[in-house]
């Protein structure tokens, strides 16, 4: 049975897509601006921090708002919002040379919004897409993710060539607008809200939001372990992004051509995968995929430490890529069906909580090891993959969990 998606999914993906073009040449920019003026890359390393603690405070806002607003028009105030005031920003940085302030202005603007623009499409989504769709969706979330960084890297060199950095921030801030009307233009159907249990009090009812979900983690303790276990294959892609430098510079000299075509086999991997996926996980099952993903992309990550030749690397970043989407699909897609009720912003939240909670802790010990040597770096990331996968594999026994570890639906009694 072939799945297709609706003209309002489109218009997200369309959305999703233009906001990454945009991503795309705005990293370029940024970090070429903090390297011309500090000539260091820590300078942007600490930008990088900068953003997950900004994310990271404003989650528990984030989940709770959606859960209560309007999620199609909280992504549009987001996008077009900070969108105007980055064309705002770009203008004035091509009148001044204080670009450490404005560079500081970006990242607050951008930041501030993405835990809200987050949370906000996790809950729109299932409404538009049901079963196969919905896993369908969120594979082509990834290939629209990957062309549209693809479009905006590669187009982010010759602009600041030929023009400056300002102008390609400001195409970033014009991409931000147009993905906010494309949300806008879409019909999406009516969201169930969550009502306020105290008027006007918002400090209060977002206590109370968050004390129903900690209830909620309390008596489903399938829950916090999926949305753990999910933020497993976000760190496979900052595993592969923290090492492929290094790789490039030790095994091809410096020549970063190398690093070009890795990146580029790894999104060509994410993008052909994207057209099979929902013919996959019928053949293969959510199940067996949950635990089979998560240790293939450990497995993969261990090769890397064996192959040098080019060929070898580019065929290891395909696949590490393939599985990384289908695992990506499986856990979110299952995250989003089982939550019933407005709950799903804050849900988002927590996952993205679990995200950066396993960065926090597991990505300095692979930059670590990476730091030692390449091969440390390679087996302490496998390791890391191939154990969450043997825990998987054993919490899905019938005397554990079961099906209920992915599949219970979760609604709050609250």
């Amino acid at each position: 049975m072939r799945t297709q998606l609706s003209l309002e999914a489109k218009k997200i993906l369309f959305s999703i897509f233009l906001t990454n073009i945009g991503n795309g040449t705005h990293t370029i920019a940024m970090s070429l601006l903090m390297y011309r003026n500090t000539g260091s890359v820590v300078a942007f390393g600490f930008i990088i921090i900068f953003e997950h603690l900004v994310s990271f405070l404003l989650q528990f806002v984030a989940g709770s708002m959606v859960d209560r607003g309007n999620p199609k028009w909280i992504c549009v105030i987001c996008d077009v919002g900070r969108g105007i005031t980055i064309i705002v920003i770009a203008a004035a940085m091509s009148l001044t040379d204080q670009w450490f302030y404005f560079v500081i202005a970006l990242t607050l603007v951008i930041n501030i919004c993405k835990p809200f623009y987050q949370s906000a499409t996790f809950s729109i989504i299932p409404n538009l897409c049901k079963g196969e769709m919905l896993q369908k969706f969120n594979a082509m979330v990834g290939t629209s993710s990957q062309l549209g960084t693809i479009i905006g890297t590669v187009s982010a060199a010759p602009l600041i060539a030929f023009m400056d950095t300002s102008f390609v921030i400001l195409i970033n801030g014009v991409t931000y607008v147009l993905a906010g009307l494309a949300i806008a233009w879409a019909v999406i159907p009516k969201i169930e809200t969550k009502e306020s249990t105290v008027t006007d009090v918002w400090i209060r009812n977002l206590w109370h939001d968050w004390k129903e979900v900690f209830y909620l983690l309390k008596r489903e303790t399938s829950l916090w372990l999926h949305s753990l276990i999910s933020a497993t294959d976000f760190l496979v892609i900052m595993f592969f992004n923290l090492t492929l430098v290094p790789m490039v510079t030790k095994k091809f000299q410096e020549n970063y051509f190398w690093l070009s075509a890795f990146e580029f086999s790894f999104a060509a991997g994410a993008i052909v995968t994207s057209l099979f996926t929902t013919r996959i996980i019928r053949r293969v099952g959510t199940t067996r995929l949950s635990f089979m993903g998560i240790m293939m992309q450990g497995i993969l990550l261990f090769l890397y430490a064996f192959v040098d030749h080019w060929l070898g690397i580019m065929i290891i970043s395909f696949w590490l890529a393939s599985w990384n989407v289908l695992s990506i699909v499986v856990m979110l897609s299952t995250l989003q069906q089982r939550c019933v009720g407005p709950i799903r912003g804050r849900i988002s939240s927590l996952r993205q909580l679990s995200v950066l909670f396993l960065t926090s802790i597991l990505v300095p010990l692979v930059s670590y090891g990476t730091d030692q040597s390449l091969s440390t770096g390679y087996f302490l990331a496998g390791t890391v993959c191939l154990l969450i996968g043997l825990v998987v594999w054993v919490l899905r026994h019938p005397k554990l969990f079961g099906e209920n570890l992915f599949h219970k639906k979760i609604k709050s009694d609250l």
